[in-house]
């Protein structure tokens, strides 16, 4: 289970408190990160992607390329011809093919991805 502390970050001129269990993924641009929300719901913070990775939780979320961060629990199937994961909202991510072992390995351990589905694709 993803922890229920809220990250609390600054969007423009307000705060706003955002639950791990919530967030999808994070999508670096430049010195700005876009959160992607369960509900279709997005946020744009005044954040590097490396300053976020710090602050989420290390067993639910993983670096998967240099532009994305995405929670595992809503990873739908993982391509790995394509190099790229489809998430619970249908958005493609890609992943780089250094961090392809290490990603299997993580999925492989999550109860999720024992049934013998699409991740093998």
């Amino acid at each position: 289970m993803i922890s229920a502390d809220p990250l609390i970050f600054r969007v423009y001129d307000e705060l706003i408190n955002i639950s791990p269990r919530e967030l999808i993924c994070c999508k670096a641009d430049e010195d700005w990160s876009l959160f992607v929300l369960s509900g279709n719901r997005e946020y744009q913070v005044n954040k590097p992607l490396f300053k976020i990775w710090d602050k989420l939780p290390s067993k639910h979320f993983e670096r998967v390329h240099k532009e994305w961060i995405v929670n595992i629990h809503y990873i739908k199937k993982v391509c790995w011809k394509e190099q790229c994961l489809i998430l619970s909202d249908n958005t493609r991510v890609p992943v780089l093919p250094i961090l392809r072992m290490r990603l299997q390995n993580i999925l492989k351990k999550n109860p999720v991805f024992f049934r013998k589905m699409e991740w093998m694709v």
